[in-house]
Parts: structure tokens; C-alpha cells; sequence
């Protein structure tokens, strides 16, 4: 008896030994890119100095920033880069000057052929397996229609999305910070809640 609750214990360690690598092999998410959760509006400005500044030469309406209202966070968004046949925009969201969220949203650009269909869809291939090796494996996985959903979530819970749309041959990839993301949702539902008591008193 005694010998078998030896085996079980050993058993068990054995178990939480194997995993403890799978654990630490996971990478934090702490935003995507050269930019960073926490950073300032001005800070993610002179971290992608060189693209803004060839943008405004070339296609300054291109880039956005400014706050929005009925969202309640201040954006930063501009086209950043092309991938594969794919054109890439990236939004930077903040929340009392501190980057919160960021979402990278790229949709084919040329429209049409089998061959760029098969493009597209070995791009959302090459980015899915990434972020799986980066990440790990998602902890949500869901098929919507003819698109799919993966989630992940660090031991911090900062999260990261996969969204594919094979009809309309888009994705996106977001990132977000759970501590400042929780501070934005309070203060957007404040603000709708502040809304309806205006229509109500109509």
C-alpha cells in the first residue's frame, strides 16, 4: 500500500516536471512588434518614427490620430507594412495615455484567381503557426462560418487574438494588456451608461 502511494506520488511529480517546460516556453505577450504595452502616444510615434515619417510624404491621409469619443480610448493608426500580397494597417489603442490594445488588420489587395486565394490562405497558415510556436497552444479555438477564432492568454492573462475571414480574405491579429484593457472597459461602459440616462430623461 505503502509502495503504491509512492508510485502515485513519483507519478504526479513525473507529470508536473514535464509540463513545467511547456509552461515557461509560452512567451509573455507585452504588445506586438517594436511597440509596447504602457507606452505613451508620443513613445509608439518615435518607436515607428521612420514609417510615419515616409507616410506623411507620400500618403499622409494614411495615418489617424486623435480620440474617439464614443469609444473612449485615443487611436493611433497608420498602413505599417505589406504581407505577402496582403496590405497590413496597425491600430494603437490608449487608455489614459498608456497603450492598452493593438490590432494588426491585413485583407488581400488584389482581388480575383485562384492563385492569390491560395496566397492568402497560406499566409493565415504561416502566421497561425507562429504564433502557435511563439505561444503555445491556444486556449480557445472556434470555427464561425468561413472563418475561424484562436485565442491565447499569458500567466500575466494579457491576451492575444487570431480572426480569419476566408470569404472576405482578411485577418487580424490583436494584442491586449488585462489590467489597462479592464480600466477602458470600465470607462466605455460609463460612458454608454451615462448615454442612456440622457435618452432616458428625454
Amino acid at each position: 500500500m505503502r509502495n503504491q502511494k509512492l508510485l502515485v506520488t513519483l507519478a504526479g511529480l513525473t507529470l508536473f516536471i514535464l509540463f513545467i517546460p511547456l509552461a515557461l516556453a509560452q512567451a509573455p505577450i507585452e504588445g506586438w512588434d517594436k511597440a509596447k504595452f504602457g507606452m505613451s502616444p508620443e513613445q509608439v510615434k518615435e518607436t515607428y518614427r521612420e514609417e510615419i515619417e515616409e507616410l506623411k510624404k507620400n500618403s499622409p491621409e494614411l495615418i489617424f490620430e486623435g480620440y474617439r469619443e464614443e469609444q473612449a480610448y485615443y487611436e493611433l493608426s497608420f498602413i505599417d507594412r505589406a504581407l505577402k500580397g496582403s496590405y497590413g494597417v496597425a491600430f494603437f489603442y490608449f487608455i489614459d495615455n498608456e497603450l492598452f490594445e493593438i490590432s494588426t488588420f491585413f485583407c488581400r489587395w488584389e482581388q480575383g484567381g485562384k492563385r492569390e486565394e491560395r496566397r492568402f490562405w497560406l499566409t493565415s497558415l504561416e502566421v497561425e503557426s507562429f504564433l502557435r510556436r511563439k505561444y503555445g497552444a491556444p486556449v480557445e479555438e472556434e470555427r464561425i462560418g468561413e472563418g475561424k477564432i484562436l485565442e491565447w492568454r499569458d500567466v500575466k492573462g494579457n491576451g492575444l487574438s487570431l480572426m480569419v475571414n476566408f470569404e472576405g480574405f482578411m485577418f487580424e491579429v490583436a494584442y491586449f494588456h488585462k489590467e489597462l484593457a479592464e480600466r477602458w472597459e470600465a470607462e466605455f461602459a460609463g460612458k454608454n451608461s451615462a448615454k442612456e440616462m440622457e435618452i432616458e430623461s428625454f
